[in-house]
C-alpha cells in the first residue's frame, strides 16, 4: 500500500473501494495501530485523535464506539465501515455529530461501502483500489466513475447463473431445460440499467401440448412484481408441440430498471393457467447503474428549468 495524502481542517472525507483495497488499513495507519513499512505519517501524532468502529462488530458495539469517539471531541475522527451496519436513524444522529466536529475544525475520515451516503454527505471522496489512491475529489464525479468501473468488471466477470429455483411445480408435460439471462449474447448475472437484455428459455416437451404458453416474471428483492409477460399476451403462438419437441424462446427487452437485485420466475402452462412446469425465482440477477436512482423503474426523466 503506497499513498500520499493530506487533509484539510473541517473536512468530511469519504473513503471507499472494493474489499481488500486498503480502507481499514489506511485508517489503522492514521490511528497508529499499525506502522508504515516506509515513509511517515505527520501531523496526526500531535492531534487529539479518536477512532470508531475500525474493527468488525455488532451494531450495538459500533454505536458505542462511535458515541465514545464523538464524546472525546477529537481533532481527527476516524470512522470505519461498520457504521453502515447500524440503523438509518442512528446514522443520521452520527452524521449530526460529524457535522458538529467539522464546525469545530476537526477532520472526519469515514470509510464505507455505502456510496449513496458518501455522495450525499461527504465534502470529498477518495477511492482506493489494491492499496493505491485511484481517484479523489468531488463525490458525485468520483463515485460515478467508480460505479462505472464496478459495473464493467461485474458484467465482464459474470457467467450463467445456476438453475436453482426456490420451488417448482407442474404436471410434467413440459420440462424447462435452461433459463439464461443474456447481455450482448453472453450469459450474465449482472446487467446494466437501460441495456438490451435477453431471457432465454429452453423447453422440452414430454407430451403433446396443443397450445403452450411460456412466461416470465421479474420481482425485486422484497418480492414485489416488477414486470411480467408471456407468449399469449405478446400474441406469439408456438404450438401445437409434439412429444419430443424442443423449443427455444427469447424474451428481449430494454432493462429500464433501477440498480437492485431481482429474481426471475419462469413457467410453461396452458392458456387456462394449468402449469406444465413452473420455476419460482429460478434465477437471481443484479441490475447495476453508474448513478443512483430511487425506486424500481428507471424512467430517465428529463428536467426543464423555465424562468
Amino acid at each position: 500500500m503506497a499513498v500520499d495524502l493530506s487533509f484539510e481542517d473541517g473536512i468530511l472525507l469519504g473513503i471507499t473501494g472494493p474489499n481488500g483495497s486498503g480502507k481499514s488499513t489506511l485508517l489503522r495507519l492514521i490511528a497508529g495501530e499499525v506502522r508504515p513499512e516506509s515513509g511517515c505519517i505527520e501531523g496526526f501524532r500531535t492531534a487529539q485523535l479518536a477512532a470508531a468502529s475500525l474493527h468488525s462488530g455488532r451494531a450495538e458495539e459500533i454505536r458505542r464506539s462511535v458515541d465514545a469517539a464523538l464524546a472525546a471531541q477529537p481533532d481527527v475522527l476516524l470512522v470505519g465501515p461498520g457504521l453502515s451496519l447500524t440503523d438509518p436513524e442512528y446514522q443520521g444522529a452520527a452524521l449530526a455529530g460529524f457535522r458538529e466536529r467539522q464546525r469545530a475544525g476537526s477532520i472526519v475520515v469515514l470509510a464505507s461501502h455505502d456510496l449513496v451516503f458518501l455522495e450525499r454527505h461527504c465534502d470529498e471522496v477518495l477511492v482506493l483500489e489494491r492499496g493505491d489512491v485511484v481517484e479523489r475529489g468531488d463525490p458525485r464525479q468520483v463515485l460515478e466513475a467508480y460505479r462505472a468501473r464496478i459495473i464493467e468488471r461485474a458484467c465482464s466477470a459474470s457467467g450463467a447463473p445456476p438453475l436453482k429455483p426456490a420451488s417448482r411445480h407442474g404436471d410434467g408435460r413440459v420440462s424447462i431445460q435452461a433459463v439464461e439471462i443474456l447481455r450482448a449474447g453472453q450469459p450474465a448475472a449482472v446487467v446494466q440499467s437501460g441495456e438490451t437484455v435477453t431471457i432465454r428459455l429452453q423447453l422440452a416437451f414430454r407430451e403433446a401440448v396443443e397450445n403452450p404458453v411460456a412466461g416470465i416474471l421479474i420481482r425485486n428483492r422484497i418480492g414485489v412484481n416488477v414486470y411480467g409477460t408471456n407468449t399469449e399476451l405478446e400474441k406469439v403462438v408456438f404450438g401445437p408441440c409434439a412429444a419430443g419437441d424442443c423449443v427455444e424462446l427469447l424474451f428481449v427487452f430494454d432493462c429500464h430498471l433501477c440498480a437492485e437485485q431481482y429474481t426471475l420466475t419462469v413457467a410453461s402452462h396452458d392458456p387456462d393457467g394449468t402449469a406444465h412446469e413452473w420455476l419460482e425465482e429460478a434465477v437471481v440477477f443484479t441490475v447495476a447503474d453508474s448513478r443512483y436512482t430511487a425506486g424500481v423503474a428507471n424512467l430517465h426523466a428529463r428536467v426543464e428549468v423555465r424562468r
